[in-house]
């Protein structure tokens, strides 16, 4: 039987696809994401909060604002940040140059501190 990743794990493996999607400018389904990643979609409201609390406390755009469900284009029910101003922060992100040398590439350690955090972050 397969074990499962921790969720700080998840995180880091899921920031270069967001990042390499902001980019490019691309917003990702949760049924894309799972595709990509074998992280099941009702499974990803974690890491992703994870990813929030981590752009937050670095000042960074809310990276995984872009990620939404198929039926709404709207982040899951548990998304920590605004949603009036989704589109606003989605925008942040594509501007945001996520290749410059002093934006942080964080490490599945680095997303632990925040785990404490996500009791009020609910899955899709």
């Amino acid at each position: 039987m397969k074990e499962k990743m921790k969720l700080e794990d998840e995180a880091a493996l899921l920031w270069p696809l967001l990042t390499f999607a902001a980019r490019n400018q691309e917003i990702l389904s949760y049924a894309r994401l799972d595709s990509l990643t074998g992280i099941a979609q009702q499974g990803l409201g974690e890491p992703l909060g994870l990813i929030y609390f981590y752009c937050e406390k670095k000042n960074l755009p809310a990276l995984n604002s872009i990620v939404v469900k198929r039926d709404t284009g709207k982040p899951g029910i548990g998304y920590p940040g605004n949603l009036v101003e989704i589109l606003f922060e989605q925008a942040r992100v594509f501007v945001y140059d996520w290749k410059d040398q002093h934006t942080p590439v964080p490490r599945a350690a680095d997303f632990r501190p925040f785990l404490p955090k996500l009791k009020r972050y609910s899955t899709i």
